[in-house]
């Protein structure tokens, strides 16, 4: 059971879920398909959709991966990790999305059944066929099988040769071998000059040490956060800048 189902993306931001119909592609409209075939989260945007109407249909995709629908008594696709984005204007231009377009239009034509209004059950191909057993290749009974396996027993004849040879093999073998001791090795010594080691007369000067070594590695991540939240707050001014471009043509 793979399950599938679409959304509308509105206005205001909201999705709808809505029947699985191909005529639901309209120029105007941005249509998410949550399926767990792949699994994927498919974003589709029409060529008259602006850009603040796609990144609000792009955060919703973002919060249907990885957690899902939760419809009836199921979530349907929680196993969802990818966002497969296609872009009506950039058909026939680029690669990436001619690729994705060409591989949701095989799930689109993929025979289904309908669990209710909204929900379908997507027809995978390894579960169409069935297995058949043939009657020749089906052992008749487990007690033939085993009678034969009794009835012809395999005996070996020993003679006294062989029981000669086993014997001086056996004793060959429980003879202890002769242990060979290494000569232990002559090793020597060279002292070394020792140097008198300064203890700490006060319990702060330990204190001080350990907080001077680990100075430099604190240093440094605090200037790696430093620079992530600049990173943040650049995306953050361009996305504003954008929104506020876009909203000004309107």
């Amino acid at each position: 059971m793979k399950y599938a189902l679409m959304f509308n993306v509105l206005k205001d931001g909201e999705i709808e879920p809505i029947k699985w119909n191909k005529d639901v592609f309209m120029p105007d409209r941005s249509i998410i398909l949550l399926e767990e075939l792949t699994p994927a989260v498919w974003l589709w945007h029409g060529d008259k959709r602006t850009l603040v109407d796609r990144r609000i249909a792009s955060r919703q995709a973002e919060s249907l991966k990885g957690y899902g629908y939760k419809a009836r008594d199921t979530i349907i696709g929680s196993r969802t990790r990818i966002i497969k984005e296609i872009d009506q204007r950039k058909l026939g231009k680029d690669t990436e999305t001619d690729q994705f377009n060409q591989e949701f239009q095989e799930i689109l034509n993929k025979e289904y059944y309908l669990i209710d209004e909204i929900i379908v059950d997507l027809q995978m191909e390894e579960e169409v066929g069935e297995l058949i057993l043939k009657p020749d290749a089906i052992p008749k009974t487990i007690a033939e099988h085993a009678s034969k396996l009794i009835s012809e027993p395999k005996v070996e004849k020993i003679t006294p040769k062989t029981q000669k040879t086993k014997a001086e093999s056996t004793i060959s073998e429980t003879k202890p071998k002769p242990e060979i001791k290494p000569s232990p090795a002559k090793t020597t010594q060279v002292s070394k000059p020792t140097k008198p080691i300064k203890k700490p007369e006060f319990l702060f000067e330990e204190q001080v040490k350990e907080i001077g070594s680990n100075t430099n590695e604190i240093i440094k991540n605090i200037l790696k956060r430093i620079e992530k939240m600049e990173l943040k707050l650049n995306t953050l001014l361009k996305e504003f800048k954008e929104f506020k471009a876009s909203f000004q043509k309107l």
